[in-house]
């Protein structure tokens, strides 16, 4: 439409150029006639000296509209008559003379001259006239069209277009139900609208299968990854276990090997007749205190290594807490030749209560010690604390190494799965995340103290008030 709005524009404007210079071509034939048939009548009235009739001949003139000034001027040039408007404000005037000559002699006698002033202002203002009526009569003839257009584009296409627009913003790429596009429309015409609904249609069935292929695929891989992950935790579990049985053996040799000697000394004082009550007595204590610590030993191991998820929530103090989670702690290090520090800030923590899962609680300090006692199990003077504090409503276990701590790129992904700064094949990653789980199942919170320079892990837990 634009474009033949130009066309129609650049025609019609060519065609009133034409017009323009035919006009110009009628004044100057209008012209000639002047000079042809009133020159010769304006002479003979200056021969008669008739001003009147010159005046009329002048006013006769004048009605031709682009002629605005008529001058009657003497041999010597001076203004006999003048007829016209004011030229002072006009710019664009032709100036045309006439020579008129007496016809009265044989020999043709110079009266004067007859001076005509004209202008193409009337001729101008009749083209910017019809320039203005087409502008106007495109303009509305352009409008009407586009009006006409648009309702013919919206009949045919865009309440069609309306529909696949809606279709498609509500449309869920990862729907698992295949949905299709139906477009209302009267007719059934195979054109354009109908090709688009059917390509549509084609896409959302690729769609539709590339879902379920990558609901299979995914599939697939989460089975893939929770055997994986299994077979992570079970090593885990294994290597958690083998390390246990080490510290374990070593912790239960030594109240065995006091059983088996004090046994040994009590059969020979038997065999031997000298029945000293005081010394049968000594080796029966010794006897008698070592079984309770290996029995000590053995329940503590059997509590920290139990599954502790579904265990319900129990009030139990600070020093119960300790008292039943040492022997274990002391085996974690110990199989490294580290020793454990426990300590409680002040004597009152020991009384105060808190509302755990025991074994869960046992088993985030066991994971705890152990991977710091791993850390700096190489290092001269190692070291490991369990320091016990509190303030009014919380309860602080803070696990403290006095190794060279953790590296800063290191400290943002210390809690993530199988994610480890142990060699390949030393660890699996999963004693940190384990801990963080079962804090969080134990509504605490387990952080890295990031600003301290030795390697330091905080449980944080609410106190039974």
């Amino acid at each position: 439409m634009g474009a033949s709005t130009i066309l129609t524009s650049m025609v019609i404007f060519f065609n009133y150029y034409y017009e323009y210079s035919e006009d110009l071509n009628v004044l100057e034939e209008r012209i000639a006639q002047i000079e042809k048939t009133t020159a010769p009548t304006l002479s003979n009235a200056i021969w008669n000296l008739d001003e009147q009739y010159l005046k009329i001949q002048l006013e006769g003139i004048l009605k031709i509209q682009d002629i605005v000034l008529t001058r009657v001027l003497d041999n010597h040039g001076n203004l006999i008559i003048e007829r016209g408007g004011n030229l002072l404000a006009n710019n664009d005037v032709i100036k045309r003379e006439f020579l008129l000559f007496s016809d009265q002699t044989y020999s043709k006698e110079y009266l004067g001259k007859l001076q005509l002033y004209i202008t193409k202002d009337f001729i101008v203002e009749k083209i910017k006239r019809k320039i203005v009526v087409f502008i106007i009569s495109q303009f509305i003839k352009t409008f009407l069209l586009a009006w006409v257009f648009l309702l013919i584009f919206h009949y045919y296409l865009n309440h069609n277009l309306e529909q696949i627009i809606n279709f498609t913003k509500n449309f869920d790429l990862d729907a698992r139900i295949l949905n299709r596009l139906y477009i209302k429309r009267k007719d059934n015409e195979n054109d354009e609208i109908n090709i688009l609904e059917y390509e549509i249609n084609r896409m959302l069935e690729k769609i539709y299968i590339l879902n379920q292929q990558k609901d299979q695929k995914i599939s697939d891989q989460e089975k893939e990854l929770q055997v994986q992950r299994a077979m992570e935790i079970n090593s885990a579990r294994l290597n958690s276990l083998n390390d246990m049985l080490s510290g374990l053996s070593h912790e239960i040799n030594n109240p065995m090997t006091v059983v088996s000697f004090s046994a040994k000394k009590i059969q020979e004082l038997i065999e031997s007749g000298e029945l000293n009550s005081e010394k049968i007595a000594f080796f029966t204590k010794r006897i008698s205190e070592s079984s309770t610590r290996i029995k000590n030993i053995l329940t503590s191991v059997q509590a920290t290594t139990r599954g502790s998820d579904d265990d319900p929530f129990n009030i139990i103090s600070v020093h119960d807490l300790i008292n039943g989670v040492s022997e274990t702690l002391i085996t974690e290090t110990s199989q490294f030749g580290i020793d454990l520090s426990i300590q409680f800030a002040h004597e009152s923590v020991k009384n105060l209560l808190i509302n755990v899962k025991k074994v869960a609680l046992y088993q985030i300090l066991q994971n705890l010690v152990k991977n710091a006692a791993e850390a700096i199990k190489n290092d001269a003077h190692s070291e490991v604390s369990l320091i016990i504090s509190s303030t009014e409503n919380r309860l602080f276990f803070k696990v403290i190494d006095n190794g060279k701590g953790i590296p800063k790129h290191m400290q943002a992904k210390i809690f993530d799965p199988f994610y480890t700064t142990k060699e390949i094949g030393k660890g699996t990653g999963l004693g940190l995340t384990i801990a963080h789980r079962l804090t969080t199942l134990n509504n605490g919170i387990l952080t890295l103290e990031t600003e301290e320079p030795r390697t330091t892990f905080i449980v944080n837990l609410p106190l039974h008030l």
